[in-house]
């Protein structure tokens, strides 16, 4: 899976994510605390061209993270955690615009839930 957009890579990596690559486009100068986090991982330069084809998009900003797969678990152990956590469970269904589903994945996990439940 990638991720791309300086925001999505930097919180990625602020998490203690580790990406099997970084791609940054030529000439593009991230912030100094993007730049920090990226010390130490694998990071390749690649044209705006490349950068396009490989998050199919081109308002990456200039950079991505390819972070392998992306883990996922079977709706019944995260029910299990619910029961056992008394913590609550998203349910999602027919979200359109992957960012509403970025943005409702993100509030559960500021709000402590234990997990999200997505329809294939």
């Amino acid at each position: 899976m990638v991720i791309y957009g300086r925001r999505p890579v930097y919180e990625y990596l602020r998490a203690g994510g580790r990406p099997k690559v970084i791609y940054l486009q030529k000439g593009i100068r991230p912030e100094d605390d993007l730049l920090e986090l990226m010390a130490g991982h694998r990071t390749v330069l690649v044209t705006s061209k490349e950068l396009n084809r490989l998050t199919s998009v081109r308002d990456h900003q200039g950079v991505a993270a390819d972070i392998g797969e992306f883990k996922t678990y079977d709706r019944k152990r995260i029910i299990n955690v619910s029961l056992k956590t008394d913590r609550p469970v998203l349910v999602v269904d027919r979200v359109q615009d992957v960012r509403n589903l970025g943005a409702l994945i993100r509030s559960a996990e500021a709000f402590g839930f234990a997990g999200v439940i997505v329809p294939p």
